[in-house]
Formats: structure tokens, sequence, C-alpha cells
């Protein structure tokens, strides 16, 4: 069995790329090849053929083009690629589909995030079978701006078997594609419990972690203001680990810094490095305000730590009863937004606070001793069901 992984931006660094890396490994076994666009002077280490698509060179002179607006390395943003960005893009993407898929001949084709990349794969590779799965970052794309909206939306409802993260996705994909609900299936997402574990016990003094992009969108703004503001801050210390990139990212870098050296910026960390930071951790903190399903919620849990997290759509179903039960998952009301992401300014302040109390509170009060189910959660679960799956569409018993 031939399975090819398709990414048009770093496979590494983000959610995404870190979930391609854990599918590869979770897969192993089978013949596999990845496409990814990388920059020309990133060094790229895979255990599978590597069919890169380079920026910075050439044709696409650019930097890589990622999925959110603000990745965690200097990038493009789809709203930028227009004009002869854009046909180069596809002209380039288009050119290394086609050798691929003579040269390797894919029986799958496991192609992320449901957008433009996606939508090429499904009409070059019309006699594989092609799976999308859907990250959010994709459909707030579609939502931002109409980049090529209708060859994505005449593409993407032929897709052998569309993947979400939970049921409020899943009714989302099928209203922006049109798609019949039963077409998609709830994957979810998995943590490798070989590296977030916990066995032991904790510093004395508290660390709070954030872990994701340093952005406004991540709602790091309200976090550096809600720690600035604790009563209980001696002996708290901050780190938040993640890419910074932008005026934004190293203005919250600036803001961070005037907090004093009790707040670390870790920068991005390494998968191994961010485990065993996380077994020493308390608390992880998560206020952002759009998310697919925060994959550091469940990695943080299984390394003993409690979660304050914004309540956001699909997270409650994602985690289920084993690890609601536990009382380690300390949800904040989502606050109202403008557009997709950005809070707004007349309800920050009552934000702010909300976020500030529920840290004190969760920082003074008692260590739930219930340790969650992550069973489901891990991608030995996952593996299974991709493999389930690949059976079904292939019509071939395979181990």
């Amino acid at each position: 069995m031939k399975i090819l992984h398709v990414i048009a931006q770093k496979p590494q660094d983000t959610g995404s790329g870190v979930y391609v890396k854990n599918l590869i490994q979770h897969l192993k076994g089978f013949d596999q090849a990845l496409i990814a666009g990388i920059d020309a002077e990133d060094e790229i280490h895979s255990d599978i053929p590597f069919y890169p698509v380079l920026f910075r060179r050439g044709e696409l002179e650019f930097p890589v083009v990622g999925m959110s607006d603000r990745m965690p390395y200097e990038s493009t943003t789809y709203r930028e690629l227009r004009g002869e960005r854009l046909e180069a893009w596809k002209r380039v993407y288009r050119k290394k589909l086609l050798e691929v898929r003579e040269e390797f001949k894919p029986d799958i084709v496991v192609s992320h995030h449901l957008y433009l990349l996606t939508s090429m794969v499904r009409e070059i590779f019309s006699d594989s079978k092609v799976i999308g799965v859907c990250h959010a970052t994709d459909l707030r794309q579609l939502h931002s701006h109409d980049l090529e909206r209708e060859y994505i939306g005449e593409q993407i409802p032929k897709v052998d078997r569309i993947l979400a993260l939970h049921r409020e996705q899943r009714r989302r994909i099928g209203e922006v594609f049109s798609i019949d609900e039963k077409r998609i299936e709830i994957m979810g997402l998995g943590y490798d419990k070989n590296l977030f574990n916990f066995q032991g016990s904790k510093g004395k003094d508290i660390e709070v972690w954030y872990v994701g992009k340093i952005s406004r969108a991540k709602g790091v703004e309200e976090l550096l203001e809600a720690y600035d503001r604790l009563g209980c801050r001696e002996g708290v210390k901050l780190k938040l680990a993640g890419g910074i990139g932008g005026e934004e990212g190293r203005a919250l870098e600036k803001k961070a810094k005037e907090l004093g050296e009790e707040v670390e910026l870790l920068g991005q960390v390494e998968q191994r490095k961010l485990a065993k930071g996380l077994r020493k951790g308390h608390i992880l903190v998560l206020p952002s305000y759009y998310e697919g399903f925060p994959m550091v919620v469940v990695e943080a849990l299984a390394c003993g730590m409690e979660v304050v997290v914004n309540d956001l759509p699909g997270l409650r179903e994602g985690l289920g009863e084993g690890v609601l039960d536990s009382g380690r998952v300390h949800f904040l009301p989502m606050p109202e937004l403008e557009g997709v992401d950005k809070i707004s300014p007349l309800h920050r302040e009552r934000y702010v606070e909300e976020l500030r109390k529920k840290l004190e509170e969760v920082i003074e009060g008692e260590r739930s001793q219930i340790t969650p189910t992550l069973s489901e959660l891990s991608w030995e679960g996952v593996g299974e069901r991709y493999l389930n799956l690949m059976k079904e569409l292939c019509k071939k018993n395979f181990s």
C-alpha cells in the first residue's frame, strides 16, 4: 500500500505539521512519501521519500505560504497570493504533484487542509483515493477572502473522504461545501504517549505555560495583562513557548519582557523538549479565540498539568467524559469576537478579569487527584482509525 502525504507548508513547527509527522510515524511499515513546501535554506530530516517544493528560489522567490495569517516563521499569506505569485505557486505545485504521481503512484493521498492544494490533489490524482484533513485554519481562510473559492468549492466535494476533528467542525464543513455529513468522518487528533507522560512530582514554584504562536488571535496579549494583575504572582513563573513572527509578535515579545524575568520567552520548542518542560509545569493556559482541536491541552494533561482554556467549539466533545470528569480542565466562557479571531474591544476588559480570576483560582486551589482517561486520544487510537478507513477505501485487507 502506497501512501502519499501532502501539505502546502512546512512539515514542522505547527499543529498540522506535527500531525503529519505523527501520522507518518504511526503508519510506519507502509510505503510512504511526503510533499511539502519549505524555504530553500531549510534543513528537513525525513525518514520517507521527501519531495519538497522550494520557496525563496526560482519561480517562488517569496517565503512559504502559511495556512494561518500568522505563522511561527516568516511566511506569505494566502490573501497576498495574487497575480503572478498565485500563478507561479499553482504552476510549481502542479509540476511537483504530476512528478510524484508518475514516480510514486500512490494508492492513497492524505492531503492536509481543505483548501487550494487539496483541490489540486483531487484533480490530479484521479486514479487514487484522496483523504482531505480539515485543520480549521482552512475554513478560516475560506471565510476571510475569496482566493480560488469557486475552484475549491468545486473540487473539495469530490474528495473520497473528509476528516473532521469534532461534530461541530463536521457540521461546518458540510455547510461550507454542501457535502452530506455521512461523507465526513470524525477522526480527532492523537498525542504521543511515549513523549507526553508524567511520573513524579512538580517543583515548588508554580510554572504557568502557554504553548502556541505568539499572536493576538491566541489571546497572548490578554494573558500577559491577566498575569500582570495576579494577586498571587510571587513564585509564579509564566513560560511562553511558541514562534514569534512579524511586527505583532515582536510587539507582544516586548510587552512580555516588560513584565520582568518571571516571564520567559522560549521561542519554538521541539516536541521532546516541550514534553520535558510540561512535566515540570503546573498549569497550561490557552486563551485562544480560534482552534481546531488544541492537542496541547491533551499533552499537558498527560504531563500531570491543570488546564485553563477557553470553551472552544468542539473541545468538550473532543476531550470526552473521561477527561472532563477529572476536574483538571477549567473552562473560560468564550468572549465576544469581531470576525473569526479578534476579541471585541467592548468585552476585552471583562475577559482579562475573568482570566485573572480563573488563574488565581487554579493557582491557589487544590490539585485534582483524578487521572484523566486519555487512551482514546493517543496516536495509537488515531492510527488504528486511519488504517480502518484506508482498508475501507481501498477494499484491501492489509496490516
